[in-house]
């Protein structure tokens, strides 16, 4: 199986890589590839994207910088099985892709990104209008997504997110000390 995925959005350099969507495509990625050693991942990144040592360590990684004006045009010549879209990059394609959607902040609530929920929004329905499936992080964005889209609910799955490869779940639960920055009592 070849996969191809798109991953404009994310800097290895710190910035996204270290963030929600960010931390997510680049564990998502190294955990497929891990758990598929013979499948190839080829992942299509900006100009000067540094692949995590985990990816390397893989063996089946393959990262091609593109600027992204440039990959709708290519986009069709990849040889790839199918696409998966880890953030909302996506391209038009006639192969089966798998897209996860986080949340449709940009779409519903606006507000809360005024320099740019529009492109994000764009970006958004351009991912939609693309997959075949979808993985959602939680249950509120998959029926966010169906109510939204009009999305066929067989093909929304909700995967809720756990600890990335280099932590663990916190013991207990929050400390005393963020409970209290926060105002939250001691079970919520």
């Amino acid at each position: 199986m070849r996969v191809a995925s798109i991953l404009f959005a994310v800097s290895s350099q710190g910035g996204l890589a270290k963030t929600g969507i960010g931390r997510y495509a680049l564990e998502v990625i190294g955990g497929m590839a891990r758990a598929r050693p013979v499948w190839r991942f080829t992942v299509i990144v900006g100009p000067g994207f540094v692949s995590p040592p985990e990816w390397t360590a893989a063996g089946n990684v393959r990262t091609v910088p593109l600027y992204p004006r440039r990959l709708i045009a290519l986009a069709r010549f990849l040889p790839t099985d199918a696409w998966f879209f880890p953030c909302y990059d996506s391209v038009p394609t006639r192969k089966p892709a798998v897209a996860t959607i986080h949340d449709l902040f940009p779409i519903t609530s606006p507000e809360w990104f005024p320099d740019r929920a529009e492109k994000n929004a764009a970006a958004i329905r351009a991912t939609v209008a693309t997959a075949s499936r979808f993985v959602c992080d939680s249950e509120f964005s998959r029926q966010d997504l169906i109510r939204s889209f009009g999305v066929d609910p067989g093909r929304a799955t909700t995967v809720p997110l756990g600890p990335g490869s280099d932590g663990t779940p916190p013991e207990g639960g929050l400390d005393e000390a963020s409970r209290a920055k926060f105002g939250l009592p001691g079970r919520f």
